[in-house]
C-alpha cells in the first residue's frame, strides 16, 4: 500500500473500492448459461491463486551407522578443535 501511496486507512478502503471496480469492469459478461465465455475455453484456474507446492522433508534413518569407535575418535577429534582438551 505504501508504493499506492496509500496512508491512512481511509485512503486504503477506497484504494481496495476502485481496484474491485476496476477488476469487475474487466471480467467479460456473462453469457445466458451464466458461464463467461473464457471459462467455456478450459482455462481452469486462470485468476485463482493457488498455494505453492512446497517438498516434504522425510526421517530417513542413518545410511552407514557409525561404530561406537568411530563416534568416540569424532567426538575427541572435535573437543580437540574446540580447544576443550
Amino acid at each position: 500500500m505504501l508504493a499506492k501511496q496509500v496512508g491512512t486507512y481511509e485512503q486504503a478502503v477506497q484504494y481496495i473500492r476502485e481496484q474491485t471496480k476496476y477488476k469487475e469492469s474487466k471480467t467479460p459478461a456473462r453469457n445466458s448459461r451464466g458461464t463467461s465465455a473464457a471459462g467455456t475455453r478450459g482455462s481452469g484456474t486462470r485468476g485463482k491463486q493457488q498455494k505453492p507446492v512446497l517438498p516434504i522433508v522425510e526421517d530417513k534413518p542413518a545410511a552407514n551407522a557409525r561404530s561406537a569407535e568411530e563416534r568416540e575418535a569424532m567426538r575427541r577429534r572435535a573437543q580437540l578443535l574446540d580447544g576443550k582438551v
